[in-house]
């Protein structure tokens, strides 16, 4: 698979403006798309989790991001905010600079078309992978952005649709091969894979899960998430069951509940229609498409976006997974829907299609 390793150099940036908040972003565009048919109407609590007063955001376009360009995953760190976008070009703002911004920019030596940002817990790093290579980049604490080889030999093209770090290995999603997680090493060796892919039936159409998210048809794979105490679980939706990873690299199962009654999109979807027949009216896809964070320890997963028939703007559904089952909440943004979030104990960034919300954790609502 042959790649180019062209390195661009490290652009410095210094940004000395006020942060706008949320209540201040531009509203959404174009028009409402055509409504589809609508089988019921439930009722859902509501709450503005992340753009609340104080909250506050980034606009891309405002700082060098050209409008072609799409976000698609998000990090923290303890010193900075992460955001990765589909042509490679990574940002980096520094965390606790008050109403100023030091951002720097770098540009991969790939597009990552989809892909994943993760942070190393050995020394707050990042690392990306893309769909379109095999190859992993790190980007240091120093601000070193290096390449790391894969050291096996594949055939084909593909790169990696998922990726977790942890203190043992890196754990990567290969977007199509026999075995749906590669244990790798910091240098780029594979330490072993798990989850072989099951023979195909004649008319069987197996689906991967992609980070960016993305649903496509390609080759067998499971879900990585981290539950609550950090540790890395696998989710088969296939067998429907949970699997958990030893600091060895070996995959037993797991009891944990995190997926018990989890729905991606894609699977058995549901089309639900809110406030029908009212100017408030709107309607979504059951489904998770997003990813896993925790809010205030509580775990929630960003589902799909909703669409209005008498005004502009989306909302966003999340899921709080709970005993009983997945419980679901329309959480706001000014009409804004929400792609991805990162959190951890004292703050938080999301994304949308055209900015970054940042906050604080502490005065931001908690969940319903």
């Amino acid at each position: 698979m042959p790649q180019r390793f062209s390195r661009l150099p490290l652009l410095p940036v210094c940004l000395a403006f006020s942060l706008a908040a949320c209540a201040s972003a531009p509203p959404a565009a174009g028009p409402p798309p055509a409504k589809p048919p609508a089988p019921k109407s439930p009722e859902l609590r509501s709450v503005n989790l992340l753009c609340h007063q104080g909250a506050r955001v980034v606009l891309f376009d405002k700082v060098g991001v050209p409008a072609d360009e799409r976000p698609i995953d998000v990090a923290i760190t303890h010193g900075a905010t992460w955001v990765l976008f589909d042509s490679g070009r990574v940002l980096q703002f520094q965390r606790g600079g008050g109403d100023h911004l030091d951002l720097r920019v770098r540009l991969l030596p790939v597009k990552v078309e989809a892909g994943a940002i993760a942070v190393d817990p050995l020394d707050d790093a990042v690392w990306v992978v893309s769909q379109s290579s095999v190859d992993l980049y790190r980007i240091g604490t120093d601000g070193r952005l290096s390449t790391v080889k894969l050291q096996r030999k594949v055939e084909g093209a593909g790169g990696y649709s998922g990726l977790l770090v942890a203190r043992d290995a890196i754990y990567a999603q290969p977007t199509c091969s026999g075995n749906a997680v590669w244990r790798l090493d910091r240098a780029g060796k594979v330490l072993g894979t798990a989850f072989e892919a099951p023979p195909k039936t004649a008319d069987e159409e197996t689906q991967v899960y992609a980070s960016a998210n993305l649903t496509r048809d390609a080759c067998y794979s499971v879900r990585l998430e981290r539950d609550d105490q950090g540790r890395i679980l696998a989710w088969d939706r296939r067998k429907r069951t949970t699997s958990e990873v030893d600091d060895q690299g070996r995959w037993n199962p797991s009891d944990s509940r995190l997926f018990s009654h989890f729905q991606e999109t894609g699977h058995d979807t549901a089309l639900v229609v809110l406030d029908a027949g009212q100017t408030s009216e709107q309607w979504y896809f059951q489904g998770v498409s997003g990813n896993l964070f925790y809010w205030k320890g509580r775990p929630v997963f960003v589902g799909n976006f909703t669409a209005k028939e008498r005004s502009r703007g989306s909302d966003t559904i999340l899921y709080l997974p709970e005993a009983e089952g997945a419980r679901e909440i329309l959480m706001t943004c000014n009409g804004f829907a929400v792609r991805r979030v990162a959190a951890d104990g004292t703050g938080y960034a999301a994304l949308t299609d055209r900015f970054l919300i940042l906050g604080e954790v502490a005065s931001a609502p908690d969940l319903p």
